[in-house]
């Protein structure tokens, strides 16, 4: 598993690749917008701007200019670095990095907030 959770700010925007025999790695590029249903496995970046469903079974970082605006899905790991907005149900933890911001409900085994983040809404840590 590519490990990229407890890294700094910018880091996830360095373009790299899983390692050979990963899942898989998706990216939507800066100044790229999707509507409608995102559905991956493995890594997958957000530079631009998603709404819509989410299904993620893998890694989800919403990079330090990406937005996820009124989503409602779920993730296996989420890493806020930009901007990201709705209803999300995530299997693993959830880390909002310094600069990001994470409104909505939260369903998640648990959450880390760096100084300098913020995160507004209704969290529910759940076990499973």
């Amino acid at each position: 598993m590519l490990r990229v959770f407890g890294r700094g700010k910018g880091e996830a925007d360095a373009g790299r690749r899983p390692p050979p025999g990963d899942e898989g790695f998706g990216q939507i590029g800066r100044g790229a917008e999707l509507s409608g249903r995102l559905q991956g496995s493995g890594l997958v970046v957000v530079h631009g701007r998603v709404t819509g469903q989410l299904d993620v079974r893998g890694d989800l970082i919403v990079a330090a200019q990406g937005r996820l605006d009124g989503v409602k899905g779920r993730a296996l790991r989420l890493r806020v670095e930009g901007f990201a907005e709705g209803e999300l149900r995530v299997d693993g933890p959830v880390e909002v990095a310094r600069g990001g911001t994470l409104h909505g409900q939260v369903v998640a085994r648990r959450i880390q907030t760096s100084p300098g983040s913020v995160f507004a809404g209704a969290l529910r840590v759940s076990p499973r």
